[in-house]
């Protein structure tokens, strides 16, 4: 099932909230048997804000604001737009009506019971406590906007109640099919994006992102649960066909379905692009958005897609190192593994506490579980090396483990299974013993039904 991009989840749930109205449409004047004329909708705007209390919005931002209707005449059938100058809509909601929403669930919405107005988010403060009805606009141009209310036959608009800022811009290219090219980036704050183009290679792609200039990994701020209330900040990686964030349309090559948008490894994002030479953008902002102000970071993103690695895939462990920092590509390696015959359920965590991924909770039966057929791999590690592993299949539930030995795989160094198939799911670890370490990497199958069982693999020792 594909995904927008933009954060429509709470979007939906809070701009259905607010059309609980009890009145139905004010009649006016009429009699004799004729057909009753609607009292002329008459609407006043306020309270526009964002989590700043300004009403200088920023794409992706949580947004809150009151509508008047001085005659009580709001009824569920209400339809919102945000237009332009020009007065093209740009963002239609209708409201719907679903009383099972109340200002328990969103404590900044308050409705009025006589139709005459609906607070939507309410305050700044409200906006950055949540839990909160969050209007996510889509990425607009900057410049101002007006909205227009709709009911029936009636519509009325009102100019100039908000300013779109335009926090997001085009970065540097990646680079081409045939490089690893690292390029510079900054998110100034939380709601801020960047996007960068680049050329696919054959295969598939990987996009990686570090700390810009440091070389370590982007810190990710949301350990654990990661769920709501999300602290904005931390690293996120979508990929798209070129044109999705810029206003370049030229382009019309799709990355496969399910695989365009939300490959959610926070920091490296695999991407089966089929189109060799295809164009596309990746898109790097906090990984969540909405949910308050805070301040960006500064990355590093490198692609890798020049060519695949020959990595010989074990289904049992082996002494000699497949991985190593100065094997593969400078320590890269991006290979496909195949685990669909001849290859055994040889290893299997069992949701071990200690191979826990690591953005869960820890707890009973917290760790990860692999029952289906997996290869092994040896990794050498220099003291103070960092090894990062990422595994996708369009097919497969993808399983990685990182262990001292196969004999013990019930203790683990890291571990990685949040995701389903079609999404990325990584692991990181770096050396901190003080002497090389040669540890086992698992790439487990989490359904032994979801076949075949082919996985795209990126690897990476620095």
């Amino acid at each position: 099932m594909r995904k927008s991009w933009i954060s429509l989840a709470s979007l939906t749930a809070g701009l259905v909230a607010v059309a609980a109205f009890t009145n139905a449409c004010s009649g006016g004047g009429g009699g004799g048997g004729g057909t009753p004329t609607p009292t002329p909708l008459s609407i006043t705007v306020d309270s526009f804000v964002d989590q700043s209390g300004t009403s200088a919005v920023n794409n992706l931002e949580c947004l809150g604001f009151t509508v008047h209707e001085a005659n009580h005449g709001f009824t569920p059938a209400v339809t919102m737009n945000f237009i332009d100058s020009t007065g093209v809509k740009v963002f239609t909601k209708d409201f719907g009506d679903e009383g099972s929403q109340s200002s328990a669930t969103f404590p900044g919405l308050a409705i009025s019971s006589n139709g005459s107005d609906f607070v939507f988010g309410g305050t700044s403060a409200d906006l950055t406590t949540g839990p909160y009805p969050c209007l996510t606009l889509p990425a607009l141009d900057p410049g101002s906007y007006g909205i227009s209310v709709t009911q029936g036959t009636q519509t009325v608009t009102k100019d100039n109640v908000i300013t779109m800022s335009q926090p997001q811009a085009e970065g540097a290219t990646l680079g081409t099919a045939n490089t690893i090219a690292p390029v510079m980036g900054s998110i100034a704050e939380a709601n801020d994006f960047m996007f960068h183009p680049f050329t696919a290679g054959g295969g598939f792609t990987v996009v990686t992102m570090d700390s810009s200039g440091s070389g370590t990994f982007v810190p990710e701020v949301n350990l654990p649960p990661n769920n709501p209330p999300f602290t904005p900040g931390g690293p996120f990686v979508e990929v798209e066909n070129r044109g999705f964030f810029s206003s370049d349309t030229t382009q019309t090559h799709p990355v496969p379905a399910n695989i365009d948008t939300f490959n959610r490894g926070w920091d490296i994002a695999v991407i089966p692009t089929t189109v060799k030479g295809g164009q596309y953008e990746a898109m790097v902002r906090a990984d969540t958005v909405g949910s308050g102000v805070g301040t960006g970071y500064n990355y590093q993103l490198s692609l890798s897609s020049s060519q695949t690695v020959t990595v010989t895939s074990h289904d049992t462990c082996q002494a000699t190192p497949d991985f190593t920092s100065v094997g593969g590509v400078g320590g890269r390696y991006w290979f496909t593994a195949d685990l669909s015959t001849g290859f055994a359920g040889d290893y299997n965590p069992n949701q071990a506490q200690t191979c826990s991924d690591r953005h869960v909770t820890v707890g009973a039966n917290s760790g990860v579980q692999g029952p289906g057929p997996d290869a092994a791999y040896t990794v050498l590690l220099q003291n103070g090396q960092s090894i990062r592993a990422a595994a996708e299949s369009e097919t497969s539930d993808a399983v990685l483990y990182l262990v001292d030995s196969c004999t013990t795989v019930s203790t683990c160094r890291a571990a990685a299974d949040i995701f389903g198939p079609a999404d990325t799911d990584s692991l990181r670890y770096t050396n901190t013993t003080g002497a090389p370490q040669t540890l086992n990497l698992i790439l487990d199958v989490f359904d032994p039904t979801q076949t075949p069982f082919k996985f795209n693999v990126y690897v990476e020792i620095k």
